[in-house]
């Protein structure tokens, strides 16, 4: 079970309370992802990123390990936007940098991180919140079915994120999206994860777009025309990618159209 610090799940399961929204499958979810006691084993984990106040979320194979460090190191460096749009993410987003033609003329920051799930973007958050973006566009979860098979585990670990970004940037436009397919057998969890966090969308301080429709193909996987491995996007991805959310990014959007409403 992937485990949220444990003061962004406080939040979230008050909220819950106060807004009776859900109660008793989020008040469930809650106490699952509540941190343990104290071990020696968990206590080894609690190893933060030199330089920063990031906490290694979770034992990485030693190749996962190096890079996401030198990731978040080198995010920890960058000067901050004034006002601007900022990516958050996985490595979807992070791939984004390999496409630098992608809105080109708008400032913009990524804060993708390969390997990162709900968790690793929890603890993380400061490097964010730091800034005063004037939108922040977030994409984060498909990592999460390695640690957490249950949709209530990552839906309320996402909407403990959306909280503390919004709280902390009040100013900001928070955009949703929902997690692409994927060719696993996580993908009815991931997608019914997406269906939840869409009827929420009217009573939560973020805008849901609904890009799943847009990438899968008749079996709900991911377009093979979209992806080399069934996970990533490859340049078709990306362009499809900035079509569907450009609206969005430049003048802000209310939502997405389906695919049918497209044609």
């Amino acid at each position: 079970m992937i485990r949220m610090p444990l003061f962004l799940v406080q939040k979230r399961l008050l909220k819950a309370i106060i807004t009776m929204l859900g109660g008793a499958v989020l008040l469930s979810a809650c106490a699952a992802t509540l941190p343990v006691q104290p071990t020696s084993e968990a206590a080894a984990r609690d190893r933060k990123v030199p330089g920063t106040n990031v906490v290694i979320w979770e034992p990485f194979v030693d190749e996962a390990e190096a890079y996401y460090v030198k990731r978040v190191q080198a995010l920890e460096k960058l000067e901050p936007l004034k006002g601007g749009v900022y990516f958050v993410g996985d490595s979807i987003t992070e791939g984004m940098l390999s496409h630098p033609d992608m809105f080109p003329d708008v400032p913009t920051a990524n804060y993708g991180i390969s390997w990162d799930t709900t968790r690793g973007l929890g603890e993380r958050l400061e490097q964010i919140t730091r800034h005063s973006p004037e939108k922040i566009f977030v994409m984060i979860g498909t990592n999460n079915h390695m640690y957490d098979h249950s949709s209530d585990g990552i839906l309320i670990s996402t909407l403990a994120v959306i909280d503390v970004l919004h709280e902390a940037s009040p100013q900001a436009e928070i955009y949703l999206q929902s997690i692409l397919p994927r060719e696993t057998e996580a993908n009815s969890v991931l997608q019914n994860v997406n269906k939840r966090l869409q009827e929420r969308a009217s009573e939560e301080p973020y805008i849901f777009l609904n890009l799943a429709p847009h990438f899968a193909n008749s079996k709900g996987e991911l377009e093979e025309s979209l992806t080399n491995d069934g996970l990533h996007l490859n340049a078709k991805g990306y362009q499809l990618w900035e079509k569907l959310i450009d609206d969005c990014v430049r003048a802000g959007c209310a939502g997405l159209k389906t695919p049918s409403q497209n044609m």
